[in-house]
Formats: structure tokens, sequence, C-alpha cells
């Protein structure tokens, strides 16, 4: 798959997410490019093949503007609610070439929080976000707290992997 393929997918699964069930599920902070929104550090990392080496090792093959799965790998940490966002996510966007997908990220009525960035990226605000997809100022104040709280909780167990 192409890697601007998957980003903009893990992007609208996060997406997804939040309009559903209030919690995005990579976790990852999102940007407006000039290609459109993207999980940022995910993007990242693939890009420059860091901070997850023995994933790119072990189950993917990353060939220029490409990623592959070498091997499967069983799915232990994400929700049945997770996979099947994933999986709509995939259907939807799958059958959409490359530009028609930048094309729909465009469109100002299909991603509003979309913000053409010249040549460069700019952040995509989260509580922008959560406007778009809806959610009351109750609900954008609890969300941005739920992901304050489990970013210091990564923070600091992240310290104390092996």
């Amino acid at each position: 798959m192409e890697i601007i393929r998957l980003i903009k997918m893990l992007y609208f699964a996060d997406r997804e997410a939040l309009k559903e069930y209030n919690f995005p599920i990579t976790g990852d902070s999102f940007a407006s490019l000039p290609y459109g929104p993207i999980v940022s550090k995910t993007y990242n990392n693939i890009k420059k093949n860091v901070e997850l080496p023995s994933l790119f090792n072990d189950y993917l093959i990353r060939e220029d503007r490409w990623i592959q799965l070498k091997k499967e790998k069983a799915i232990k940490k994400l929700s049945e609610a997770e996979i099947e966002i994933l999986d709509e996510v995939f259907h939807k966007y799958i059958h959409y070439t490359v530009a028609q997908l930048i094309d729909y990220c465009h469109n100002s009525s299909l991603v509003p929080e979309w913000r053409d960035p010249g040549s460069s990226s700019i952040p995509i605000d989260i509580e922008d976000l959560l406007v778009f997809l809806n959610k009351t100022q109750d609900e954008i104040k609890s969300i941005k707290e739920s992901l304050k709280e489990h970013n210091e909780i990564t923070s600091f167990l992240s310290k104390y992997e092996p």
C-alpha cells in the first residue's frame, strides 16, 4: 500500500473513533500537509524509519513510497470496536486512487479541519476537529482531559519499558 494511503486511512480511523467513541485509535497528533490531513508522528516514523525498528524489521517492508506487510502479527491491543472502525475505513477508501483520496481530503465540506499549509505543515487542533465532529463543549472538555491523562500515563510508563 502507498504510505500516503495508509497515513490517510489511519487519520480517518482516528477521526471516526473520535466521532463514535470520543477517543482515537492511534493516540497520535494530527497535522495538515499539502496532500491532506495526517497522523503526524506515525507519518514521521514511517518516513524516517525511526522509533519502531523492530516493527519495521519484523513485520513491515518499506520501499520508496510503499509499505508492505512482511508477516502478520496477532493484534492484542485493539478492541473489537477499533478493529471494526479500521475495517470500515479500509473498505471505504481502498478503492480511491491516491489522487482521489487527496481531492477528498481537500474538500472543505468533507474534511473541514484541513487547512492548506502551502509547502509546510500546520497542526490540526483537536478541539477544532471535535467541533467539526459536532461535539458539545462538555464533550470536548472531557475528551481533552481523557487524552491528556492518557498521554501522561503513556509517557510515565514508557520510561519503565525494557
